[in-house]
């Protein structure tokens, strides 16, 4: 923080989020200071709140009783104090619009907290009203919507209180580390968290998993030009119909290669209104791996998608969708491949990039290209650090295969081990695989499922 008056509390980068997971750190920050016997809401029309209290309880130093309701609002870009201020008012404007709708018939909270990554400005005004500060212009605006409403108190979470709260509750904090910790403190972590013994072997298999990546497999274009030609300089994002979009499958079948027009009876009815779509992109319609990005800063645990009230058996069923479950569907040369390749090496820039002692000048000159051409084609590089394993699933048929010849039982993790043990050097077990997925936010990528023959063992895949 610049200012002395926050220069002993830690400092945290709230740029990662996307409105679902902070949403959830919200969510988390609320369950810690009421108890667990706080109402949490999942993915979907939330009704004016994330997540509901009855009884009594202290927020802050604020002793209420009766119904709170904790609302969360993310803010994307980064504006001025007094900017923000004004985008927070437009936002409660319309949350409280909901409560004073006599058709949605919501219950009107006895007490509401408002929580936002926004900076406010602290500053007082003078005696004329003039220099009224961001807080000050919120709090008067929300005092005279709790007259309207009956609102008995409130509070505003604002990014310092928030910053704050994360201080006092080091669980929360250690819950969204990949989201909020500084990049500094994330290499360290990621360096420090397989202990002495593997101190370097994450980032070493890493460096090595980029290096061998790079080149692309069709080797007719680098023996046409007379030099191997890398990934980072022929990929290119595709765009895919927003109404196709659905929450767990892109079919490679509506994509559209090009910049033509969408075909004007594309029924877009049926898109789930709470999937966002990046407005900050410079093309004209969503992009998958841009998409797939910006769906990685989400926070995937169940009570991100699914809220206590609606769980019940059917959802739990091994076939409902999840939304960290995602399936391309295509045929052959439709780019689902260099897709899910193109991912990893994204994901593996970002990391390396915050460790940037240990790299080379060819790692480094990797990471810079890559990272290049992310930002070119408008995917989207601020989420959480997750750490990538790209699965070629016909090999994984073959050593599958090969293991059940020798009666030995091969499970994905165990699989996963062995090529990071091949690509680092250092043996790594499965249990020591497992602890690390725990930690760590990951993305695991399977490609290839259908270069798997269904004679073969595609069933046992």
């Amino acid at each position: 923080m610049s200012s002395d008056r926050y220069s002993d509390r830690m400092a945290y980068d709230f740029s990662r989020f996307s409105t679902q997971s902070f949403e959830r750190l919200i969510q988390a920050l609320a369950a810690a200071a009421v108890g667990a016997t706080i109402q949490i809401y999942g993915a979907g029309k939330d009704g004016a709140r994330e997540a509901t209290y009855t009884g009594r309880c202290a927020i802050g130093n604020k002793e209420w009783d009766g119904y709170v309701v904790f609302q969360a609002k993310y803010h994307q870009i980064n504006e001025s104090t007094a900017k923000n201020a004004s985008w927070l008012i437009s936002q409660i404007d319309q949350e409280m619009a909901k409560f004073s709708d006599p058709k949605r018939a919501l219950k009107r909270p006895d007490y509401y907290v408002i929580a936002s990554n926004v900076r406010l400005s602290g500053a007082a005004a003078d005696r004329s009203g003039k220099g009224q500060g961001g807080i000050d212009k919120v709090y008067k605006h929300l005092q005279e919507w709790s007259k309207k409403l009956g609102i008995k108190g409130f509070v505003i979470w604002h990014l310092d209180t928030i910053s704050t709260l994360l201080d006092v509750h080091p669980n929360v904090r250690t819950l969204f580390e990949f989201w909020v910790q500084p990049g500094d403190v994330l290499a360290s972590i990621l360096r420090n968290l397989a202990g002495p013994k593997h101190e370097d072997v994450l980032s070493r298999y890493l460096r090595n998993s980029l290096r061998q990546s790079r080149e692309i497999k069709t080797r007719d274009i680098g023996q046409a030009i007379g030099r191997t030609v890398m990934l980072e300089e022929v990929f290119a994002d595709l765009p895919i119909d927003e109404g196709t979009y659905e929450q767990v499958t892109v079919d490679f079948g509506s994509v559209r290669i090009g910049t033509q027009d969408l075909d004007e009876e594309s029924d877009t009815s049926d898109v789930d209104d709470e999937m966002e779509f990046a407005d900050d992109s410079p093309f004209d319609h969503p992009r998958i791996l841009a998409q797939l990005m910006r769906r990685s800063a989400d926070k995937f645990d169940p009570q991100s998608w699914q809220s206590l009230e609606d769980f019940d058996e059917h959802n739990c069923r091994r076939n409902a969708p999840l939304p960290n479950r995602i399936v391309l569907l295509g045929g052959p040369g439709q780019g689902k491949s260099t897709i899910g390749q193109f991912m990893a090496q994204l994901c593996r820039a970002r990391l390396l990039r915050q460790m940037r002692l240990t790299q080379t000048p060819e790692i480094n000159s990797a990471i810079a290209a890559i990272l290049k051409c992310g930002a070119t084609e408008g995917i989207f590089l601020d989420g959480p650090l997750r750490y990538p394993f790209h699965i070629e699933l016909p090999r994984f048929a073959d050593a599958l295969s090969e293991a059940q010849k020798a009666d030995i039982s091969l499970s994905i993790v165990a699989y996963i081990a062995k090529q990071i043990t091949k690509l680092s050097e250092v043996r790594i077990e499965s249990d020591d695989l497992r602890e690390w997925l725990r930690i760590i936010p990951t993305v695991i990528i399977l490609d290839g499922l259908d270069e798997v023959p269904h004679s073969g063992n595609r069933a046992e895949v």
